[in-house]
């Protein structure tokens, strides 16, 4: 298969890997069974437009995304309008989708799964015409989120830490 593999080096996981080594490890992997494959290493603002025009290549048999939560529903709902096949790399903090398709939580020990792997259809919803495939919600929880999302954290421990911020906020917030 050719693949084109496009690695969010802002994800949670990723900031802290060496992506010169990680890349070279992913090229090493997926030749060794057989494939073709290009890597991209992007920041997080620049995702969204590589990964809609490496879904519209139609010299790719499949492209690979690498990131948190949010990189993976933006790669899967772009490879989901242009028909192309998507692989998972869970780099983020939470990664809920690659939890859900029970894959390896560990940069490196996915590569070897995906790069044998087939490919299977995996369920993808749409609310206001965005695809999304972990979550969607509304409300409380969306507004927690978006306080969450104003703190600064890097692990997961402070990612939780900023959520159970939200709720205190949104309760000040409202003058309760």
């Amino acid at each position: 298969m050719k693949i084109k593999a496009i690695f969010n080096r802002d994800g949670g996981t990723f900031r802290t890997t060496d992506m010169d080594a990680y890349s070279k490890k992913a090229e090493e992997v997926f030749r060794a069974a057989g494939h073709d494959i290009e890597i991209t290493v992007a920041s997080g603002d620049g995702m969204a437009d590589i990964l809609e025009k490496t879904s519209r290549h139609d010299d790719l048999d499949a492209m690979l995304a690498g990131g948190g939560d949010g990189t993976i529903s933006a790669a899967a709902a772009v490879a989901w309008k242009n028909g192309m096949p998507l692989g998972v790399v869970p780099a983020g903090t939470m990664n809920l989708f690659a939890r859900a398709l029970k894959l390896p939580l560990d940069i490196w020990k996915v590569l070897d799964v995906l790069a044998d792997g087939r490919i299977t259809d995996a369920d993808i919803g749409s609310a206001d015409g965005r695809a999304f495939v972990h979550q969607f919600s509304m409300g409380l929880h969306a507004r927690m989120v978006r306080y969450r999302e104003s703190y600064s954290f890097a692990s997961r421990l402070g990612k939780i830490r900023a959520s159970t911020r939200g709720p205190w906020c949104d309760v000040q917030s409202a003058g309760v």
